[in-house]
């Protein structure tokens, strides 16, 4: 006699017009990157500290953790389903040059990863959307023929929201096959009044998509030298303010900052 458990969970994701939609009422994103990496630990995350994780991002107010370059722990995902908090888990397509996006050997290796997320994640109630990528130039050739690819394997592997992220300063949006479009600050533009505007020329590009802000800054963690110095927390916490304020007022339906936790690069920085 073999027993095979798994957690099951009712839940219905649409969009319509620029607004989510949860069980027929509108949704307020209110999330944070994720990345399965600590400065101190690398990838070795016990579940203890999984579950401490999940209990601090619950007492932030997040109802959506971005998963950021790896998969997640299958455990964490665990985690969500049962605080009741979203995922979003997307391809590790980050700023990928044109002349790699249209290779052949990266449209394999990322149809592969798709076919993997879908079969290990695709039934968990708590994964709301599936990401195809962050960054590239968007209008090329090349991205239009991945994102076309891309989302037809994702389309087919489950009712799943399907989403990319454009960087500021981007002069066109392609939003064919997307349901919901992210908005990523550079750091190109500085005012407040600037950032605002961006962010409204930008919507005019997404063809009446629901968006999202995502936005964050690299600090150094023990500098408190006020709002002046460009890598305090208290700029930190200056800017994310202002973001979210401008998501808001904004037509978006919500924001992800970036990041919750520390984490090393393949070329680590020396002082951020």
């Amino acid at each position: 006699i073999h027993e095979y458990i798994t957690t099951v969970g009712f839940v219905d994701l649409a969009t319509r017009g620029n607004q989510l939609y949860l069980n027929g009422l509108p949704f307020e994103m209110k999330g944070i990157s994720y990345f399965e990496d600590y400065a101190s630990a690398n990838q070795t995350l016990s579940a203890y500290q999984l579950e401490q994780d999940i209990k601090s991002i619950k007492m932030l107010g997040a109802n959506v953790i971005r998963l950021k370059q790896t998969m997640p722990n299958p455990y964490f995902i665990e985690l969500c389903n049962r605080n009741g908090i979203f995922v979003m888990i997307e391809l590790p397509v980050y700023n990928v040059p044109n002349f790699l996006l249209g290779s052949n050997e990266i449209i394999v290796r990322m149809n592969n990863i798709a076919d993997n997320i879908a079969t290990i994640y695709g039934n968990a109630p708590c994964v709301l959307a599936w990401g195809v990528s962050d960054g590239v130039h968007e209008g090329s050739k090349e991205e239009q023929e991945f994102s076309a690819q891309l989302t037809k394997k994702l389309r087919h592997s489950g009712a799943r929201l399907l989403y990319k992220t454009v960087i500021f300063g981007a002069k066109s949006i392609n939003t064919e096959g997307y349901d919901l479009i992210g908005l990523d600050d550079n750091r190109r533009f500085k005012s407040v009044e600037n950032l605002a505007a961006e962010a409204e020329r930008m919507a005019t590009l997404a063809g009446g998509k629901p968006l999202f802000l995502s936005f964050g800054i690299a600090i150094q963690p023990d500098n408190f030298n006020g709002y002046s110095d460009p890598f305090s927390l208290e700029s930190q916490a200056f800017y994310i303010q202002t973001m979210y304020n401008i998501s808001k007022s904004g037509s978006f339906v919500g924001c992800v900052a970036f990041s919750f936790n520390d984490y090393e690069l393949e070329n680590p920085l020396l002082i951020l």
